[in-house]
């Protein structure tokens, strides 16, 4: 398949806004939506795989692992273990420190959600220990208080950092509000849709049904958790898993511009902030009919 006709199947399985990008040597690479936490888009190419195309990283993901990580710190095998349960959720090969995954049986837009989750999971690992090592990151990641596959960080205890309400303290206040607003069995808490995720990579924090299309509403609370409900509403499109979404943010002004954008670009309904905003939320969740 020439590469113009992939990226129109990309565009049409995903969204027009992934297109392929020709550099002054002939290589191809695709521009997605999705970013990492300090806002660099992951490097996604497309290399020649037998009579149809691969998507390589060219070592890029292990590398920026590298520039965070002491070689003792990335060789451990705890570490390891997350590498290869991140690359397992794509299938996605390592050849050398180069990622690579071939699209097979025209399912490219489903490659791609994949080898891009499988990217970012990689990439998360190199802050799973605490704040990031380079003063140039750290602004972007100044709230991570988890890393919510495969490398939970510890509980934070103490007062919220720059006035933020606690992580588990808004997922609960987070969950209250909505079941004081609607009956319970409306309610679908950290749902996915088994009938094509059995595994559930990717979660909603809470389903709303009762409704001619069903509300899938996100509660983000860091940079890494606005990107995720970012592919989940893309992956739920391509899945044909159809609903509005809805962000209910803590604080989207701790974001990341490109990151809040992003998420803002796929949701119908936003809430900036959890707690000044309390009864308009209410408002909102009691007038779903």
């Amino acid at each position: 398949m020439p590469f113009q006709e992939l990226e129109r199947a990309l565009q049409a399985q995903i969204c027009e806004s992934v297109y392929i990008v020709t550099n002054r040597t002939g290589k191809h690479y695709i521009a997605t939506p999705f970013v990492y936490g300090d806002g660099d888009g992951p490097t996604i190419a497309l290399r020649q795989h037998g009579s149809g195309w691969a998507l390589s990283d060219e070592g890029s993901a292990l590398m920026r692992l590298s520039w965070r990580l002491s070689e003792e710190e990335l060789e451990e095998p705890a570490r390891q273990r997350k590498i290869a349960d991140a690359l397992a959720l794509s299938q996605a090969q390592n050849e050398n420190g180069e990622l690579f995954l071939p699209m097979n049986d025209f399912k490219y837009g489903e490659a791609l959600f994949d080898f891009v989750h499988s990217l970012l999971l990689v990439d998360e690992l190199g802050y799973s220990e605490g704040a990031p090592a380079s003063p140039e990151l750290a602004s972007h990641f100044d709230d991570i208080e988890e890393v919510r596959s495969f490398a939970p960080a510890p509980a934070i205890s103490g007062p919220a950092k720059s006035g933020l309400m606690p992580m588990k303290e808004f997922k609960k206040e987070f969950a209250e509000l909505i079941r004081e607003s609607l009956p319970q069995g409306r309610l679908h808490f950290n749902w996915h849709d088994a009938t094509w995720d059995s595994v559930g990579n990717y979660v909603v924090d809470c389903m709303v049904n009762g409704m001619d299309s069903p509300l899938f509403v996100h509660a983000p609370a860091s940079n890494v958790q606005a990107r995720d409900a970012t592919i989940t509403a893309y992956r739920f499109n391509d899945q044909e898993t159809r609903g509005r979404h809805a962000a209910i943010f803590r604080d989207s002004s701790k974001l990341s511009r490109k990151v809040r954008s992003q998420l803002y670009a796929v949701c119908d309904v936003t809430f900036d902030n959890f707690d000044s905003e309390r009864e308009s939320i209410r408002g909102f969740l009691k007038s779903l009919r």
